[in-house]
């Protein structure tokens, strides 16, 4: 380096001055100026207002398109939980069933060995409630209470939209009405003198 001076000397230079108070060469000044730019440096700079204005464009092009898989995706594992639900308990009506045809105890109460011991059964030896109740008719509750009898660890169903699926009865057929999806109908029936589950509508 010039006048013998370290390249410790180029980066420690104070006004102008190396190690013991040497000057240093004009080649190291462009290191001693401080809060300037060096001769041949690249000029920092930011974003121009149409380069901010692109990103945000773009950043909104892909939420268009993002939200809507989303919801898709939403619909779809609502979908397949209201099929699954509807599965699981037109699989435990039909073990109640054969229950109650191997214990003939159609038209009984309180089937013994079975669930918790206090499933009622029609004559058609199809589940229809619990706590002496030996068919649904019109009754909500009793729809509520053969889906809380008969499944285990269940969603919660209530005659209200309090619970997961609310119950509704009419004519012995028992419609469950799934609740956390507000934007589309889906339901499912338990018809009580055949034992069938249906879905109505879960599109």
């Amino acid at each position: 380096m010039a006048g013998g001076e370290s390249l410790l000397d180029y980066r420690t230079c104070k006004d102008g001055k190396g190690a013991g108070g040497r000057m240093l060469g004009a080649c190291v000044r462009p290191f001693c100026l401080i809060g300037r730019r060096p001769p041949g440096a690249p000029r920092n700079r930011g974003f121009t207002l149409i380069e901010l204005v692109t990103v945000i464009v773009i950043l909104g092009a892909l939420a268009a398109i993002a939200v809507p898989k989303f919801i898709d995706l939403r619909s779809n594992a609502y979908q397949a939980v209201v099929a699954a639900t509807a599965g699981a308990l037109g699989t435990a009506v039909q073990m109640a069933n054969i229950q109650c045809l191997v214990s003939n105890w159609a038209g009984k109460d309180n089937l013994p060995g079975y669930a918790a011991g206090n499933v009622d059964f029609n004559s058609g030896c199809f589940p229809s409630g619990t706590g002496g109740a030996n068919g649904i008719g019109n009754n909500d509750n009793r729809c509520v209470a053969v889906w809380e009898a008969i499944l285990l660890a269940a969603p919660t169903a209530a005659t209200n939209a309090s619970a997961d699926y609310r119950a509704a009865a009419n004519s012995n057929i028992c419609t469950f009405t799934f609740q956390l999806d507000t934007g589309v109908a889906r339901a499912f029936d338990y018809n009580s003198l055949s034992g069938g589950v249906a879905i109505v509508s879960n599109p």
